[in-house]
């Protein structure tokens, strides 16, 4: 498996966060939303946690993906 540039990692979380969806980041950061996605699978199988609750809309960061994104900002 590929690694993930830490930067663009913490980047792709925090925009999704701040947006609430993987669609409208993807427009934000001009990336098709299946990028995205694909993305944060492989980091939260890489980091062993979940970085977001996918039943809720729009998307919110579990207490795990909370601390990801406050060490990213």
């Amino acid at each position: 498996m590929k690694k993930i540039d830490n930067l663009e990692c913490y980047r792709i979380v925090c925009a999704i966060a701040s947006c609430g969806s993987v669609r409208e980041a993807g427009l934000q950061l001009s990336q098709e939303p299946s990028n995205l996605f694909r993305l944060i699978r492989q980091l939260e199988q890489e980091l062993g946690i979940l970085l977001f609750e996918r039943q809720s809309r729009p998307m919110r960061l579990t207490a795990q993906g909370e601390i990801f994104c406050s060490h990213a900002q």
